[in-house]
């Protein structure tokens, strides 16, 4: 499948846009001069053949919050499962290499916070203050429609599968707009597009509450060739 925008079915006119770009240069240092100089250099060597199409400049909120006030990436799974999840295995095409999915999220954060504690909480399926994972998750949490298992995605009891890792960070524009810059790695990209058509509806469940105050304002998928890879196009 060649699609991108996630549209939902309920007639809510929700919505996972889908821009879908050639190139993402993902860039991160704790020294914004390097990111800065990178990013210049890189413009200065694709003149003539390629033009950004956007730019989105994120930062760390708190002890790795969303600005919603939710912890993100506690779904992660611990940093020693890291290659085994994202990276695709030796012997695969691809080998060395990863699935991305980047979506530029925008939140009705002044919407999200007149909602009460507990509301926020079934929405995204975990409780604020410790990012704990409710024993009952209502159909329409994130987490349900986000941590795949076998069998039923809310019993917790079933082994997860195809897990994801994620790297996101928040963003604030100048004219108010906030949100969540969406970064995710797989072995292969059809669990990510199963998290997409879970969270809207289209494979039948009901849609994802947290799409009623958030969602991808642009979003491409894209595969990250290893190094060694790279290597061989520098020669």
């Amino acid at each position: 499948s060649t699609q991108s925008t996630w549209g939902s079915i309920d007639g809510s006119g929700r919505e996972a846009k889908g821009t879908q770009e050639e190139l993402l240069l993902w860039l991160n240092s704790s020294q914004k001069d390097d990111v800065w100089r990178l990013q210049w250099e890189a413009r200065q060597k694709l003149k003539g053949h390629m033009k950004v199409a956007r730019e989105t400049m994120t930062f760390i909120y708190g002890d790795s919050l969303d600005m919603t006030g939710f912890i993100d990436g506690t779904g992660n799974p611990p940093a020693s499962a890291d290659v085994d999840v994202a990276i695709v295995p030796e012997g695969q095409p691809g080998a060395g290499g990863s699935f991305v999915l980047a979506q530029r999220w925008v939140h009705d954060l002044e919407g999200w916070e007149k909602l009460p504690i507990p509301e926020q909480e079934g929405i995204f399926g975990r409780t604020k203050a410790r990012s704990e994972r409710l024993e009952k998750q209502p159909p329409h949490s994130h987490l349900s429609h986000v941590e795949l298992r076998q069998g039923a995605t809310d019993d917790a009891s079933k082994p997860k599968r195809d897990e994801m890792s994620r790297r996101s960070t928040p963003y604030a524009f100048h004219d108010g707009t906030v949100g969540l810059y969406f970064m995710a790695f797989c072995n292969r990209q059809a669990p990510l597009r199963e998290r997409l058509e879970a969270m809207y509806g289209t494979n039948g469940q009901v849609r994802d509450r947290l799409t009623d105050y958030s969602n991808p304002a642009s979003g491409s998928f894209y595969f990250a060739p290893s190094e060694e890879v790279l290597q061989q196009f520098l020669r």
